[in-house]
C-alpha cells in the first residue's frame, strides 16, 4: 500500500466480504497520510484521502477510495497477527474471488458480468434473486462461461444480492430440532471475516420454531468493530442455502447466537431485515468462488478430507484474546471446568502444559491464540495444566477436559 504522504507499507489484510470497502487501522492510516485529523479510538470513519496504490500479488489498483478507518486492534487480538486491515468488496467488485482452503490460496480473477439494461438483480423485495428465474439462469450461465475450468462438476450456484455498501445477501433456512422441518427464509450476509455463522437472536424464536431447544454453550463473547457482545454457541441440525434449482444443505452446523446493535445497523445499510452472517465455518467445507459481476456464489464440496477440530467443544471453557503481550481470558463458558475452578474474565494465561504463551504477534516463538486454543482442546477426561495470573498472583490449575456441546 502506498499512501498520499508517499509512505508505503506491506503486510497482511484479512479478506472480509462482510466489509463494503477497504478498511485500514487508525494508526496506519495516519502514517500513510489518508487522514488529516486524529481519528478517535474505537470509532469508524471515512478517510479524507485516497490510497495511491494497492498491490496484492499481480493485482494493482490506483486511487483506492473510499477507505474506512477502524480500530485494527480488534482484529489483531483475535487473529494474533499483525493485520493491517480488512479487504472488503469495493476493490474486488470487478472480479471473481476463488478461495481454496485445501491449499490456502486465493485468486482474484477478472471477469465481465452479463450485460444488463438495468440492475434488475437489486430489487428490494425479500428474495435475494429478486428477479424471474430466467434472469437468474442467465447470470448462472454467464458466470459458468467466465469461470470454466475453475468450477468442479459438483459446483452449485447460489444467486445473491449485492446490497448497501457491497454486502452479499443470500437466503437461508434453518431446521427446528427435528428434521426435516425448516424455517421460513432468513437473510444472511456472506462474511468471510466471521469465524462462525452468526445469528442475531432478537427475533430468532419467532423465525425458527423450536430454536430454544438447540443444544447450546453459553457464557461466550463475540468481538466486533462496534464492540463485544455476549453470545452463545448453538448446534443447528441443518442449514440450507437457496441455490439455483435446489439448495445447498449442511448438517450439524455450529452457529453463534448474539444480541447486538449490529443487526439494526446492517438492516439499515442493506434495506432488508438481516438475520445473521454466513461465516467461514460454513464456507470452509467448500471450494468457494464469489463472482461479484454476475452475483453468483459457487460452492463445490471439498474433495480432500477436512481435518477440522474434532475436540473443538471438548475443552476447559476459556475464550482467549491477545492484549499486547498477555493472553487474556475474555469469556468463561458457563458450567465449564474453568468456570468451576474460578478462572475469571481478565485473568492472564501464562502457560499451557508448561509451554509459555506470553509474547505477541512479533514474538515468533510464542504460540498464537489459535494454537493455544487447540492446546486446551482434547478428548473428554484428559487433563490440561494452566498457569494463570490473577491480581498479580500466578496459580496453577489442573483441569479435566469435558464435552461442552
Amino acid at each position: 500500500m502506498r499512501g498520499a504522504s508517499g509512505a508505503d507499507t506491506s503486510g497482511l489484510l484479512a479478506l472480509d466480504t462482510g466489509a463494503g470497502f477497504l478498511a485500514l487501522d487508525r494508526e496506519l492510516a495516519q502514517r500513510l497520510g489518508l487522514s488529516d485529523s486524529v481519528v478517535p479510538e474505537s470509532s469508524i470513519h471515512l478517510a479524507e484521502h485516497a490510497l495511491l496504490r494497492l498491490s496484492i500479488g499481480r493485482f494493482e489498483m490506483d486511487q483506492v477510495s473510499p477507505i474506512l478507518i477502524v480500530d485494527g486492534r480488534v482484529v489483531r487480538r483475535v487473529t494474533d497477527r499483525l493485520v493491517l486491515g480488512l479487504l472488503g468488496q469495493r476493490p474486488l467488485s470487478s472480479r471473481a474471488i476463488w478461495i481454496d482452503f485445501d491449499t490456502n490460496t486465493m485468486a482474484l480473477i477478472p471477469v465481465t458480468g452479463r450485460a444488463r439494461s438495468s440492475d434488475a438483480g437489486d430489487t428490494n423485495d425479500a428474495d435475494p434473486r429478486g428477479v424471474a428465474s430466467l434472469e437468474v439462469a442467465q447470470r448462472v450461465e454467464s458466470s459458468r462461461r467466465n469461470l470454466r475450468g475453475l468450477l468442479g462438476a459438483r459446483a452449485r450456484p447460489v444467486p445473491f444480492r449485492l446490497e448497501g455498501d457491497g454486502k452479499i445477501v443470500v437466503r437461508a433456512h434453518l431446521s427446528s430440532p427435528r428434521l426435516p422441518e425448516l424455517s421460513g427464509p432468513l437473510n444472511l450476509i456472506v462474511d468471510t471475516g466471521a469465524t462462525k455463522t452468526v445469528l442475531f437472536g432478537d427475533s430468532l424464536a419467532d423465525l425458527v420454531r423450536g430454536s430454544s431447544e438447540w443444544p447450546t454453550l453459553r457464557g461466550l463473547t463475540v468481538p466486533t468493530l462496534l464492540g463485544n457482545s455476549d453470545a452463545h454457541v448453538a448446534l443447528v441440525p441443518a442449514l440450507e442455502l437457496e441455490a439455483d434449482s435446489g439448495s445447498v444443505r449442511q448438517l450439524g452446523v455450529d452457529v453463534v447466537v448474539m444480541r447486538t446493535e449490529l443487526s439494526g445497523a446492517l438492516s439499515s445499510v442493506t434495506g432488508l431485515p438481516m438475520h445473521g452472517l454466513l461465516g467461514s465455518g460454513f464456507l470452509q467445507r467448500y471450494r468457494v468462488v464469489i463472482d461479484y459481476p454476475d452475483r453468483i456464489l459457487w460452492l463445490s464440496p471439498r474433495s480432500a478430507r477436512i481435518a477440522g477440530r474434532p475436540y473443538e467443544y471438548s475443552h476447559v471453557g476459556l475464550q482467549l484474546e491477545r492484549w499486547d503481550a498477555a493472553l487474556r481470558v475474555v469469556a468463561v463458558a458457563e458450567g465449564s471446568p474453568a468456570a468451576r475452578a474460578g478462572i475469571q474474565v481478565g485473568d492472564e494465561v501464562v502457560s499451557v502444559n508448561g509451554l509459555s504463551v506470553r509474547g505477541g504477534p512479533a514474538a515468533r516463538s510464542t504460540p498464537d491464540v489459535g494454537r493455544v486454543t487447540r492446546l486446551l482442546e482434547g478428548p473428554p477426561g484428559t487433563r490440561v495444566t494452566l498457569a494463570v495470573r490473577h491480581a498479580g498472583t500466578v496459580r496453577t490449575y489442573r483441569l479435566i477436559r469435558r464435552r461442552l456441546l
